[in-house]
């Protein structure tokens, strides 16, 4: 078999790109890219800057303490933040054209970030960030225990020296915008600037509060709150505004103000007893206290098989119109709507391909809209596109890989097909091949089930589990996306509800089924692999006979005793059961989808792979399956990461992750012992 032309360590030491920012006036726009050298174990990181008109980028600073590149709005300016070897976090600002004379604005007791800046009427300028507090409100030193979030914040105001303005801190300095309250935001684990918006009016962010319950199961509802403010100098203490929607009780999240400061448009889920329900898009009038929904899914279309739920919001620089990002049959799309729509509305679509992760308006006030779209494929990593959705137009302005050219891709490599699912349904797959297929040749087969389990494999690239890579390694990757998936319907993601381990095995039995007929793919040489949701679903087929048609399994950081969940901190998870286990009904159905209470059938060699700071998966999960394929005298290994959580994070240790797992792949589907090859590398 040919060598891969890419190899996981390519994968891991290319560089990474960020989202594009374009500057008002839509000539320009900055993003960060990141690389990591193996070989001096050193993380690089450059802040760059990109002509819209050439696509060609400039090394604006290289800095690897240098973080949050902002605009300063109509100013041909950029603002950052950088980390101090102290634990501080300094403030700097340098004009686009004159990168030597970036001066220091000031400097913050300690670490902060999500940096968010907005020009006010008096012409200075309002500043969000985040960072950790202390019990008494002040932010965090490195060198005591870390508490909660909160968000502080400042103001610049401008000063003119030598003939040129220059910004300082206003003497107010940070203030806590959450002090006195119970309130977090970001909001752990995973919180980060889509939690929060600042405008000219003031500031809006999501959190969830323990004080206002949803659901059976009783949790605390993610609310959204607005601020209402002119200056950011004073005490921001006791004017908290709850945006509400009448008759509505579900939970809020990605708050956006309108470029106006006049809207706040955010995404709420429209049952709270329903876990899977989708999100629809709410726009708050701030000048009238109303709030109109967007539904997405459609009120009666939700009962049709509607198929979008939104996943994030964007404005246009005129505030008429908003966009958002949806799954829509393995693509993350972007799509448009209007704020002043209401009730029913099927929005449409401004891309077609890959999956778009962010959009930023660039151009002219009251020009026709164009946006600076940032997206990936299952080929390319990062693609910088200059959209203008009115007129049908797109130009590609930046790609990474050059459509994959780089490393040798080719969009010939994508595929995709239907097969019958569990219900009346077909079920969509997407596929990739090696880069050197030959159709006349047989290739064994990985066989990826998503986590989630609502969640999708899209046409987008990962730094994780991804698809061209193991592809490369010699292997047709095949990407069910199962009863419970985004983008195919509401009532095909509803399905899921108290059936984690019905529908979702069916349709992986079927799809092997299918495969056996595919003549490039070699079924007798096969690996089947998932995570969190899609490794309790290689636990539970561990014991139905599919398992006996697989050569081997890799199951990371996964369920494997539902009771044993009580231990995790996802506190709402026996949700998906149907209520908690001491609850009759609900009891019957954690027997029925436990997978540890059918360990009697397993036989198929298992690599598992969880680390100790995984809390939503605790890692007994993972040692538990392990000791008893050991027990059982059945071929098992345990990949243990003492400094990792649910994601494989640091630098190193994704290189010694895909060295494991592809060894243990290549052990089980191919003649050589490939396990020992990888590791002696």
């Amino acid at each position: 078999m040919a060598p891969a032309l890419i190899s996981f360590r390519v994968l891991l030491s290319a560089p990474r790109l960020s989202a594009a920012i374009a500057n008002a006036r839509g000539t320009h726009a900055v993003f960060t890219v990141s690389s990591y050298s193996f070989e001096s174990k050193t993380e690089k990181k450059e802040i760059r800057i990109l002509d819209l008109q050439s696509g060609n980028s400039t090394l604006f600073l290289n800095n690897s303490k240098a973080h949050d590149p902002c605009w300063l709005e109509d100013e041909n300016e950029i603002i950052w933040l950088e980390d101090t070897a102290t634990g501080l976090t300094e403030l700097y600002i340098s004009n686009l054209n004159v990168t030597e004379e970036s001066y220091s604005v000031g400097k913050f007791d300690g670490p902060v970030s999500n940096l968010k800046v907005k020009k006010l009427a008096d012409g200075t300028f309002a500043i969000a960030v985040t960072g950790k507090v202390t019990p008494d409100g002040v932010l965090y030193n490195p060198e005591d225990e870390a508490k909660p979030f909160s968000k502080a914040r400042i103001t610049l105001h401008q000063t003119k020296e030598n003939g040129r303005y220059r910004y300082v801190l206003s003497a107010a300095g940070l203030i806590n915008a959450l002090e006195g309250t119970s309130l977090e935001c970001p909001m752990p684990p995973f919180g980060g600037l889509q939690d929060f918006d600042i405008s000219r009016s003031g500031i809006a962010f999501a959190t969830k509060n323990p004080e206002n319950l949803r659901g059976p199961v009783k949790l605390p509802r993610t609310l959204i709150y607005y601020i209402p403010r002119s200056t950011y100098t004073g005490d921001l203490s006791g004017k908290l505004h709850l945006v509400d929607v009448p008759g509505s009780s579900g939970d809020s999240s990605y708050p956006v103000f309108s470029p106006n400061g006049e809207s706040l448009a955010f995404l709420q889920t429209k049952d709270p007893e329903n876990v899977y329900g989708g999100n629809c898009v709410v726009v708050a009038d701030l000048l009238k206290h109303e709030s109109k929904v967007v539904d997405v899914l459609g009120v009666e279309g939700r009962k049709k098989g509607a198929i979008l739920s939104a996943q994030s919001v964007f404005w246009n620089k005129s505030s008429t119109k908003i966009y958002t990002i949806a799954i829509e049959n393995g693509r993350g799309l972007l799509f448009q709507l209007s704020s002043g729509i209401s009730d029913v509305f099927r929005p449409f679509p401004v891309t077609s391909d890959g999956t778009v992760t962010n959009i930023s308006p660039c151009g002219p006030l009251h020009a026709n809209d164009q946006l600076l779209v940032t997206s990936s494929s299952l080929i390319d990593s990062c693609v910088f596109t200059l959209v203008e959705p009115a007129a049908g137009k797109s130009r590609i302005i930046s790609s990474s890989s050059k459509n994959g050219l780089k490393f040798g891709l080719s969009p010939s490599q994508i595929s995709e097909f239907w097969f019958p699912g569990a219900a009346d349904i077909k079920v969509h797959v997407l596929v990739v091949k090696p880069s050197n297929f030959d159709e006349s040749k047989s290739y064994p087969l990985a066989l990826f089930i998503h986590g989630g389990p609502m969640a999708a494999w899209t046409e987008s690239w990962s730094t994780r589990w991804n698809a061209t890579v193991f592809a490369e390694q010699g292997y047709v990757v095949v990407m069910p996306n199962l009863t419970g998936s985004l983008g195919y319907g509401q009532e095909f993601i509803e399905a899921i509800y108290n059936n984690w381990g019905g529908s979702a095995c069916i349709e992986l039995a079927n799809c092997f089924e299918q495969l056996k007929g595919v003549p490039y793919i070699d079924c007798t040489r096969s690996i089947a692999l998932g995570g969190s949701y899609g490794g309790y679903l290689i636990n539970r087929i561990a014991s139905q006979p599919l398992a006996r048609e697989i050569q081997a399994m890799v199951c990371r950081d996964r369920v494997f005793s539902l009771p044993g969940m009580y231990a995790c901190d996802l506190s709402d998870f026996d949700a998906d059961l149907g209520g908690p286990i001491w609850e009759a009904e609900a009891k019957a159905n954690f027997d029925r989808w436990d997978p540890a209470q059918h360990t009697d059938k397993w036989t198929t060699p298992t690599l598992y792979i969880h680390s100790d700071l995984d809390y939503n998966l605790p890692v007994a999960q993972g040692l538990a399956p392990f000791t008893i394929l050991q027990r059982k005298g059945i071929d098992s290994m345990f990949l243990n990461f003492a400094d990792e959580g649910h994601f494989v994070l640091k630098p190193e240790n994704p290189l010694v992750w895909h060295q494991v797992l592809f060894g243990w792949m290549d052990k089980h589907s191919k003649s050589r012992d490939g396990l020992g090859s990888r590791l002696a590398k």
